[in-house]
């Protein structure tokens, strides 16, 4: 009887163990890969971002390529959000928040993406800027030599600013960003889709014209843009 007990026992204790080890194991989750790689991201984890900046033009919706919500929507059928949308995302905040509130990123990607702005696994077609927010109604001017006087200008005349950077902080190859306004002390606010904390800091004016894609083509790499003409 002694030999039974201890052989439950005994069997009883590995079936526990062993159980213990399964849950253990299944609680350790594998590290979430950073997905972008044309510019650096504020996080390995995909969020929902949400938020509205100030700007010259008035209140824009921030979105950024990496959100949950379409980070893995293929540009062109074929090219991750996340990896190669600074294009359509930057057109989105704009078009969305005085044109469209539901052009979301994904829905202007797929709309440049059937009006050839998209350049397959290389984001899109600098003609994206000055085109396709004609497209939509906004007057968009090319400044192909921006200076700090150029830019200072533009946003003291009630208009916003699309830049195309080179590599320096936000690129190691080409990236869009918006210049919304200027701080007290002369700084920019800008909105970065790849990268909110980007988004949240103030930038001096002669880094952003120092890391200009001087190469850009279509008018760049700065376009001034005003608010569409009110329909009669």
């Amino acid at each position: 009887m002694k030999k039974y007990l201890l052989l439950f026992f005994f069997c009883a204790c590995f079936l526990f163990s062993s159980c213990s080890k399964t849950e253990s194991q299944q609680q350790i989750s594998t590290p979430k890969q950073e997905t972008a790689i044309a510019t650096t991201s504020s996080s390995s984890e995909h969020d929902i971002y949400a938020a509205i900046l100030n700007s010259s033009l008035g209140p824009i919706t921030y979105y950024n390529q990496n959100d949950i919500r379409w980070y893995q929507h293929l540009y062109g059928g074929e090219d991750p959000l996340s990896i190669y949308g600074c294009g359509p995302t930057t057109l989105a905040c704009l078009v969305s928040s005085f044109v469209n509130p539901q052009m979301t990123p994904d829905k202007m990607a797929d709309w440049a993406a059937e009006n050839g702005f998209w350049a397959s696994k290389n984001g899109s077609y600098h003609t994206i800027i000055p085109e396709g927010l004609s497209s939509f109604g906004f007057q968009v001017t090319s400044i192909t030599n921006p200076s700090k006087q150029t830019i200072l200008s533009s946003l003291n005349s009630n208009h916003i600013l699309v830049a195309l950077m080179g590599k320096g902080h936000f690129t190691e190859e080409g990236h869009f960003i918006l210049i919304l306004g200027t701080t007290k002390n002369g700084k920019l606010h800008i909105a970065d889709v790849n990268n909110y904390d980007n988004t949240k800091k103030t930038w001096n004016i002669k880094t952003i014209v120092k890391e200009l894609k001087m190469t850009a083509s279509a008018g760049g790499p700065l376009w001034e843009v005003s608010l569409p003409k009110p329909t009669k």
